[in-house]
Parts: structure tokens; C-alpha cells; sequence
């Protein structure tokens, strides 16, 4: 279920538990707080899949993650546990291109969405944003 524009204010604390954003402002991380969306997903259900057309960026508001990678024997590997106030498609957010993961929730998770154009901007407001972008991964 995608709801759009959920209350901002709930929303900073878990903004500022994500490592991209911890040095931007109340201000800003209001801002980014107005342009997300969530989506609940169930305990099993994948939340993006290797190669798909990707973005946005993602953040845990609640829940648990699986992150996943596809090894070319083709097994999956895992990459990690994504938990509340993780970032998931960082690099699909930067670069516009797919997911290089796949992510299944663990448990049942809310999800918040940035669609990749905001994100890019503020990235272009804030360099230090995508500086820790392309040091996460």
C-alpha cells in the first residue's frame, strides 16, 4: 500500500539515523521529509529485485532488510541486514540505472521512498550527500 506524503515530522528522526543525511538541517531534512512516500511490505515480500529498472532511493523506517547479490555461479550471497534508518539503492539513485541487489523484507517493514530526481538534486545541493553516496557502497 503506497501512501503519499506522510507526516514529516515522525519522519526526521528516522532521517536523521541514515548516514546520508546526518549533516543536512532540520530545514533540509524537512524538505527531503515532504517529497517521500512509504510502503508497508510483508515478512517475505521483495521489495526490489537485481537488474530491475531502478532510481529511487529507499529508507527502513520499520522493520528488517535483506540485501542480496546473485554471484555468477549463481548463488545468491548475502550482502547485508538492512535495519530502521538504513538507505537501500543508493547507487540506482545516483546514477539513474538498476538495482544491483535484490532486498526482501524480513520481517514486516514500512519502507520511505525518494524518488531519484529529488535525490539527485539534493545531491547537487549537498555534495557531501553524494560524496557519502558513492562511500557507502
Amino acid at each position: 500500500m503506497i501512501i503519499p506524503n506522510p507526516p514529516p515530522t515522525p519522519l526526521i528522526a528516522t532521517l536523521r539515523r541514515v548516514a546520508l543525511f546526518n549533516d543536512l538541517s532540520e530545514t533540509e531534512l524537512t524538505s527531503i521529509a515532504q517529497r517521500l512516500t512509504s510502503a508497508s511490505y510483508d515478512a517475505g515480500q521483495e521489495v526490489f529485485a537485481e537488474g530491475a529498472p531502478g532510481g529511487d532511493l529507499l529508507g527502513v523506517h520499520r522493520g528488517s532488510v535483506r540485501v542480496m547479490k546473485t554471484s555468477v555461479e549463481r548463488r545468491q550471497q548475502l550482502i547485508s541486514i538492512e535495519g530502521e534508518g538504513s538507505s537501500l539503492g543508493e547507487v540506482s539513485a545516483f546514477d539513474g540505472g538498476g538495482y544491483s541487489t535484490t532486498a526482501t523484507a524480513i520481517t514486516p517493514a514500512v519502507l520511505l521512498r525518494l524518488k531519484g530526481e529529488h535525490f539527485r538534486n539534493l545531491c547537487a545541493a549537498h555534495p557531501d550527500v553524494a560524496f557519502k553516496t558513492l562511500r557507502s557502497k
